[in-house]
């Protein structure tokens, strides 16, 4: 499914990025950039697009031959920048040529190198930023879906765009193949199906959510990750930040709970 914006016009959201980004062109200004944020807000897609209108660039998926840059190119975007263990070689590439990085853990990131750039923090997108996204890949990709379709997709995508656009390219997939037509109804229906429910809420976080209902004192991450069967890095950059958003759950000293809200969502 053809879904990546070709333009900055196109991309939708991230006003306040965008308008930086415009201005940082007109004046062609050479800024290193570091853009953060969670996973699937579309760091990777503005980044290369900024350095698309600057000319010829160089990608790369997670950092690797941190030197030897040298100046062929007009930007180098990197992606996974925390990854680095060694920044020092990449200090001295920076002084002589134009880089775009993207992180999701931008905690790990030394100030050393975080000063060095302009930074720019992804914010999640509205119901309405999200409807908008849906609608452009419906009409490129010539879905046939009903207007409510699109928006309760955009209410159970967790104000990111990759999820809405997962969820539709999934739905288009299972309609095309069972010769369903996309209604409310039957797009409810089928993210049910697909354990996407109400609030954007998966199967694994409501299991996240029921094992700190179990219990009236605060549950390590070791425990949390073991429950579920999951590593904790997934625990931390794939369940926790949603419900965090949310204030569904409090992270403690101690550990994890749940707060007013979340045990409301618990008690459904």
């Amino acid at each position: 499914m053809d879904k990546t914006p070709q333009t900055l016009r196109e991309f939708v959201g991230q006003e306040s990025i965008k308008r930086q980004l415009q201005a940082m062109l007109k004046v062609e200004t050479p800024m290193n950039l570091l853009f953060r944020g969670e996973a699937g807000l579309g760091k990777t897609t503005l980044a290369r697009l900024y350095a698309s209108y600057r000319g010829d660039y160089s990608y790369q998926p997670i950092p690797s031959h941190l030197s030897g840059f040298g100046n062929q190119l007009k930007t180098h975007v990197i992606d996974e920048i925390h990854m680095v263990k060694d920044f020092e070689p990449l200090f001295n590439e920076m002084k002589y040529n134009t880089f775009v990085f993207c992180t999701t853990e931008a905690e790990d990131l030394p100030l050393t190198f975080v000063s060095r750039c302009a930074t720019f923090v992804m914010s999640s997108y509205s119901e309405e930023e999200l409807k908008q996204i849906l609608h452009l890949a419906k009409e490129k990709n010539k879905i046939a879906i009903e207007r409510t379709g699109l928006k309760i997709i955009a209410s159970r995508s967790k104000g990111t765009p990759r999820i809405a656009l997962h969820l539709l390219e999934r739905l288009f997939i299972l309609s095309s193949a069972e010769n369903l037509t996309l209604t409310a109804r039957t797009v409810s229906q089928l993210l049910s199906d697909l354990e996407v429910y109400e609030n954007g809420l998966t199967k694994e976080d409501r299991e996240y959510l029921d094992i700190l209902s179990l219990v009236d004192t605060p549950v390590s991450l070791h425990t949390l990750s073991a429950s579920l069967n999951r590593s904790k890095g997934f625990v931390t950059s794939g369940l926790e930040p949603y419900l965090l958003r949310q204030k569904y759950i409090m992270i403690t000293a101690r550990g994890r709970v749940l707060t007013e809200i979340g045990k409301t969502i618990v008690r459904g």
